[in-house]
C-alpha cells in the first residue's frame, strides 16, 4: 500500500504528537514480515508505503 501527497503540510500549533507514530507503524508492519519506506518526496510531500507479505506459506499455491 502506498500513500503520499503532493503538498507541504504545514504545522498547526497545538497539534504536535508524540513523534512516535512512524515508529509505531514501523513496528507492527515488521511483525508481520512486510516492510515501511517513509520519507520526502522530490517536489514536496510525504510517502508512506507499506510492502506486507500476501499470507500463503512458502509451498501454499493457493485454490
Amino acid at each position: 500500500m502506498s500513500i503520499e501527497n503532493d503538498h507541504s503540510i504545514q504545522e498547526r500549533p497545538g497539534l504536535a504528537g508524540t513523534g512516535r507514530g512512524l515508529v509505531g507503524l514501523r513496528e507492527r508492519v515488521q511483525e508481520l514480515g512486510g516492510r515501511l519506506v517513509t520519507g520526502p518526496i522530490p517536489g514536496g510531500g510525504w510517502l508512506v508505503e507499506a510492502t506486507l507479505p500476501d499470507g500463503r506459506r512458502v509451498g501454499d499455491r493457493g485454490s
